[in-house]
């Protein structure tokens, strides 16, 4: 009896905004279930307790050369990572990654404070290029220019933590091609170690 008044009680607390939130969530979360990514997303979210700080930002290890081709045949990677992304951050966050990753993507290149030309115009990105390598020359060519990392590097971490997330689930249901180039990584030992 009592906890299901106090429950009622607390979900009429809440304003709009937070109900259309948790709406939102739940949203997000029957949608990664659909796209068949929600279990390697949540791993992905949680950490291990004994991780050290600069163990966690490290992150997992980058995708080999054959892992990231498997990913170029992803079908709609870019519609399945804004969906993924609204679920893992706050809503003006995913709205400024999914501006920053369109101009990527398109090769429009991002506007960077003092810049002459935007950075990496002309050069379109992908979900199997070698993200890791680009955010280390983000770092190196634009640190000063990248806004506190907010331009450039915050959204290539997101592509790469889902580029982790989207071959964790086998390709994220690319096609079976990628599904078979998964394969024989595990038999040809291409695989990162887990250790």
């Amino acid at each position: 009896g009592s906890e299901g008044s106090e429950a009622l009680m607390a979900e009429e607390q809440l304003s709009e905004y937070e109900k259309a939130r948790l709406a939102r969530i739940e949203e997000n979360k029957r949608m990664l279930v659909a796209l068949g990514i929600e279990e390697a997303s949540s791993q992905c979210r949680h950490k291990t307790p004994a991780a050290s700080k600069s163990k966690a930002r490290a992150g997992p290890p980058p995708l080999s050369d054959v892992q990231r081709a498997a990913l170029a045949r992803a079908e709609q990677w870019l519609e399945r990572f804004e969906c993924w992304l609204r679920g893992e951050c706050s809503r003006a966050n995913a709205d400024k990654v999914m501006e920053r990753v369109s101009e990527l993507v398109s090769g429009r290149g991002v506007a960077l404070k003092g810049g002459v030309e935007p950075a990496y115009l002309g050069r379109a990105v992908s979900i199997s290029d070698d993200l890791v390598a680009l955010k280390e020359h983000a770092t190196a060519a634009y640190g000063a220019l990248d806004n506190g990392g907010w331009h450039l590097r915050h959204p290539i971490g997101k592509l790469i933590k889902f580029q982790q997330v989207l071959f964790s689930s086998g390709g994220g249901g690319a096609t079976s091609e990628a599904a078979s180039s998964s394969d024989d990584l595990e038999s040809g030992g291409g695989t990162p170690s887990s250790s």
